[in-house]
């Protein structure tokens, strides 16, 4: 049986709006590009997830 999951990328940003204007200038627009055409060599994009989660620290 093969894994459910074979690799995990973890990125950090100091709050959602942060990422969320990062992801939408022109040089966020510009490296979402490049990334997902290099991601295309070597992650099956319909079988990924993606989730933007907040920490809560206990």
């Amino acid at each position: 049986m093969l894994p459910e999951y074979d690799g995990v990328a973890e990125v950090w940003f100091e709050s959602e709006q942060t990422l969320m204007d990062g992801m939408s200038s022109p040089e966020g627009q510009k490296l979402g590009a490049a990334l997902l055409e290099d991601e295309g060599n070597f992650i099956d994009h319909s079988k990924s997830s993606a989730f933007i989660v907040e920490e809560h620290e206990f």
